[in-house]
């Protein structure tokens, strides 16, 4: 699924489950016999792992966003490791270099 549509239909899934689609949600109605048959509660936060849209399709639904903390201290880890990764590289492409530069600059007997 091409990610501009996948975002789309987030938005429409998250804005379509606030809805209060149960047969209670009618004032005229009375309230459920059986407590398992309880009415929709109201949906007062969106909780989201970290993509960039979430705030926005929260502001458009009138609730609040929160983010993950799971996903919170696992994205502020991620750049960390990144980072590590790229230095390790960089630090075995100079010693290639300079390995490459002694044998080129190796004085003659």
């Amino acid at each position: 699924m091409p990610e501009e549509e996948y975002r789309e239909l987030l938005e429409t899934f998250i804005c379509y489950s606030l809805k209060d689609l149960s047969v209670y949600s009618d004032s005229n109605t009375s309230n459920p016999t059986h407590p398992l048959l309880l009415p929709d509660l109201k949906k007062h936060t969106l909780t989201g792992d970290g993509l960039p849209e979430y705030p926005s399709i929260a502001q458009k639904a009138n609730i609040e966003f929160h983010p993950c903390i799971f996903h919170l201290i696992m994205n502020q880890r991620a750049p960390v490791w990144k980072k590590q990764r790229q230095i390790k590289n960089k630090i075995k492409s100079n010693k290639k270099k300079i390995e490459k530069k002694r044998r080129k600059n190796k004085p003659i007997l």
